[in-house]
């Protein structure tokens, strides 16, 4: 999708757990901060609650629309979604005199809208699914600590300087500069701190 020089961008995401979008990339002359107001308009929350892109090409004569955006003179709004939750939104912004938005801009902008929309929630419904794995990996390292009063938090503890301990190696410029970590691996290295100690869960309480 080839965006014209006359033209500002932005994509919304809003996660279900917050009340406001969040700005996550923007392009042309008007600064990230200002295009804000487009998230907080009538206008915007009133075409995501349709689902249905639309292309409002004078702008000023909107009743949904106060300026909150002055320079905008036309616009089009398209809807993120999976299926029919919507997530946020993409929006196209001409600046004062620019060419009117065509309904050939509006069909390639709602595909590229589509792909993005399921890309959005992929994203979302992997940060939940970690949440939940962290959350299952702690609750089961307390109960293993538990069975032993003289090693409360001793794994939580083990986890911690591990992924610490990872992360100053693959920061390391001396004599460890030729070892490094992805994202994932020191995730792993965190997770084998909480489950160290799991081999006690299957021994007696006189041993322990």
């Amino acid at each position: 999708l080839r965006a014209r020089s006359d033209e500002c961008g932005v994509v919304f995401v809003r996660k279900p757990e917050e009340a406001n979008h969040t700005l996550v990339r923007s392009f042309g002359s008007l600064p990230p901060h200002r295009l804000m107001g487009i998230a907080n308009s009538r206008l915007f929350t009133s075409v995501l609650d349709s689902g249905k892109t639309e292309i409002i090409n004078d702008l000023h004569a909107d009743s949904r629309w106060a300026e909150e955006v002055p320079e905008v003179s036309s616009i089009l709004i398209a809807p993120l979604k999976d299926r029919d939750k919507v997530m946020g939104g993409l929006v196209l912004m001409g600046l004062d005199q620019a060419p009117p938005f065509t309904a050939k801009r509006l069909k390639q902008t709602d595909t590229l809208a589509t792909v993005a929309g399921i890309a959005v929630a992929n994203s979302l419904n992997f940060e939940t699914i970690q949440s939940i794995l962290t959350a299952l990996m702690q609750a089961m390292s307390t109960a293993i600590d538990s069975r032993d009063s003289t090693t409360a938090g001793h794994s939580h503890r083990v986890a911690r300087y591990a992924r610490l301990l990872a992360l100053a190696v693959h920061e390391n410029q001396g004599p460890c500069k030729h070892i490094s970590f992805t994202r994932d691996q020191i995730q792993e290295i965190y997770f084998a701190g909480l489950l160290h100690d799991v081999g006690k869960i299957g021994i007696r309480e006189d041993l322990l």
